[in-house]
């Protein structure tokens, strides 16, 4: 397993988000994966914030959902799932160089957004007691994952339609 370069970084000086140590990826994810956002998303559907390294936040459409924010962790992507879960993206291929890792990691994570802001990733659970996602294609939920998870699945753009 190939890890990137790694030097101390904060997310102290961004309020509100979680302080930990980051690995750090030169080039980093996030230089991939900004100059892509303006011509893959509509203008005003999210904000990029001042920090180093940038949190993205693309705002929720319906308030049941919440807000999407995309983190670069260093070696990897986290995006958290509005009100609803977390996922994580990174790569460990061999042979590859971290600026095609940080290009793959960033590609990743912007065909993640187009599905789910296309409806096309169902959100279930909550960030308190456990939820998680799944791609729509894959049929109904299961009775029992629903009821487990509170009983309503969502998609982007609001509840999803049983």
């Amino acid at each position: 397993m190939h890890r990137a370069r790694s030097s101390a970084k904060s997310w102290a000086d961004v309020p509100g988000q979680r302080t930990r140590a980051l690995a750090v990826m030169e080039p980093s994810i996030t230089s991939y994966l900004v100059p892509k956002l303006p011509a893959t998303f509509r203008a005003g559907s999210f904000r990029i914030s001042e920090a180093s390294p940038p949190v993205v936040v693309f705002h929720a459409i319906h308030p049941a959902v919440g807000d999407v924010v995309v983190h670069d962790d260093g070696d990897e992507v986290t995006v958290e799932c509005g009100n609803f879960t977390h996922t994580h993206f990174a790569n460990y291929d061999d042979g590859i160089d971290n600026a095609e890792r940080a290009k793959r990691i960033a590609d990743a994570v912007l065909g993640f957004l187009r599905d789910l802001f296309a409806d096309q990733i169902e959100l279930y659970g909550s960030h308190k007691s456990g939820g998680g996602w799944r791609r729509v294609s894959r049929g109904p939920l299961e009775r029992e994952s629903t009821s487990l998870f509170g009983g309503q699945s969502y998609v982007w753009s609001g509840p999803k339609s049983k």
